[in-house]
């Protein structure tokens, strides 16, 4: 699994950055991933480096397409545009591997860890990230593609 070098600072509060640039692909793409079933009851499908379970938050740059994924407390990056539906993302943050889907890793809150991630933004070479269910933003210095 890539990394990302690790977040070299977390603040409190909001922070306000330019609108993400439109995302366009060469040809439709009917979705990105496929859902999880949350549904009362059911038993919930283990996630994957192509599955989606509440994408709340979406940047893009020329080099990565980058969607937070509250519901399983990970980020997943794509390096480019996808060009297919359901393509596997290349990268996660938050989560060991993709496969993981515990808040927090199932622990307490730590730099390498997330807990219902609203929102992503890029900042220059920089990837700025809400972890708003543990009251913080983080900011990756740089995002190598």
């Amino acid at each position: 699994m890539d990394r990302f070098s690790s977040p070299t600072q977390a603040i409190t509060g909001c922070l306000l950055g330019a609108a993400a640039p439109p995302l366009i692909t060469r040809r439709p793409i009917s979705s990105l991933a496929s859902p999880i079933s949350r549904m009362r009851g059911a038993t919930p499908r283990q996630p994957g480096a192509a599955t989606l379970n509440v994408p709340t938050g979406v940047a893009a740059s020329p080099e990565v397409l980058v969607v937070a994924d509250a519901w399983n407390h990970r980020v997943l990056i794509w390096r480019g545009l996808p060009e297919t539906s359901n393509q596997p993302a290349d990268v996660v943050l938050g989560q060991a591997d993709f496969g993981g889907m515990l808040a927090n890793r199932g622990g307490e809150a730590r730099a390498d860890t997330l807990n219902w991630c609203y929102g992503v933004s890029i900042v220059g070479r920089s990837l700025v990230v809400c972890d708003t269910g543990n009251r913080r933003v983080l900011i990756w210095r740089e995002i190598r593609p």
